[in-house]
């Protein structure tokens, strides 16, 4: 039942507070990915939280215009129909997901559409995603 579902999420969100994780709320998007504000070197934008995707990856056109300078590396993204796309790589200053700050954060940058937060900050940082009440959790690893 959804109250059983609030609790669980209720006691989930205790549970990590007391253990150093910052809450940040998703949203899906119009195209059902669940997605999270972001803030990249001072600028607004949004997440799609993929944790499908091996990198952090930011789309041309946004590392661009938030600042971020990246160098071609020897790899290639595969970004579905087994279409390749060479990565570059890039360091943001200062990334925001939600409240939770993180600075000289590295990301991927490509030929996409959307700005993906991947596995790579997600694992780093302990992600936890609790779909029932639409939170990340996130904690930085010299917290405890």
């Amino acid at each position: 039942t959804s109250g059983s579902a609030q609790l669980a999420s209720e006691r989930i969100a205790a549970f990590l507070a007391n253990r150093g994780f910052a809450r940040i709320p998703m949203r899906r998007g119009a195209n059902g990915r669940y997605e999270v504000p972001a803030n990249i070197n001072g600028h607004a934008t949004t997440l799609v939280v993929d944790s499908g995707s091996s990198f952090t990856l930011l789309a041309r056109h946004t590392a661009g215009a938030d600042g971020v300078f990246s160098a071609p590396v020897r790899f290639a993204y595969n970004t579905g129909g087994n279409h390749l796309e060479p990565l570059n790589l890039g360091t943001v200053r200062q990334l925001s997901i939600g409240s939770f700050q993180l600075e000289n954060a590295d990301v991927n940058v490509a030929n996409v559409t959307a700005d993906l937060l991947g596995i790579d900050e997600l694992s780093m940082n302990f992600a936890v995603l609790d779909f029932a009440s639409s939170a990340l959790y996130l904690r930085h690893p010299d917290r405890r």
